[in-house]
This record gives structure tokens, C-alpha cells and sequence, in this order.
């Protein structure tokens, strides 16, 4: 059973990276950077929380809120947003949303 779910993981996990090979350059370093935020976030929440936990003293409303900010809403819009600001379906350098400013 444990192979089974332990493959799978594998599997899933060559999938993805797959799909992100094939974003481009300035959106896969957007992405990766933003989940590499997020995960240091949550793993010092959980290395505080286990060392307040051996001092007695559990107390860490502030880095929650700061992790529920990092996993919101708008900062998941805003990072699509400027993601979205890379994005050149033609390949001639520049981003098409600045191109749509430049036909008007």
C-alpha cells in the first residue's frame, strides 16, 4: 500500500514538473519563488511552534497571519497578475499585454 501511494507521489510530482518545464522563463522563476516563500514560512511556523512548545510558552498568532496572507486570495491574484504580465505568445520579446497597449 505504502508503494503504491509512494509512487503515485513520484508520479504526480514528474507531472509537474513537466508542466512547469513549459512555462516560460520569468513565470516558472515566479512561481518557484513564491512556493519557495511560502514553504520557509510554513516550516519555521512549525520549527517555532516545536521550540515554544519544549520552552512552554505556544504562542505565534503573528507568523499565522502572515502565512494566511502568504496563501490569500490577493496574494495569489497578485501573483497571477504579474505572472500574467510575462506571458509573450508570440516570442518577440515583449510581454503581449504591453503589445495590446502599443496597437491602440
Amino acid at each position: 500500500m505504502f508503494e503504491k501511494i509512494r509512487n503515485g507521489f513520484f508520479k504526480e510530482l514528474a507531472n509537474a514538473k513537466t508542466r512547469l518545464m513549459q512555462f516560460q522563463q520569468p513565470i516558472k522563476y515566479l512561481i518557484l519563488g513564491y512556493l519557495a516563500i511560502v514553504f520557509i514560512f510554513v516550516v519555521s511556523y512549525y520549527g517555532f511552534w516545536f521550540y515554544l512548545s519544549i520552552t512552554e510558552k505556544i504562542q505565534l498568532p503573528d507568523l499565522l497571519a502572515m502565512i494566511k496572507e502568504l496563501v490569500g486570495p490577493a496574494m495569489v491574484g497578485f501573483i497571477s497578475f504579474i505572472a500574467g504580465c510575462f506571458v509573450d505568445l508570440n516570442g518577440n520579446g515583449i510581454p503581449d499585454t504591453f503589445e495590446k497597449g502599443e496597437k491602440k
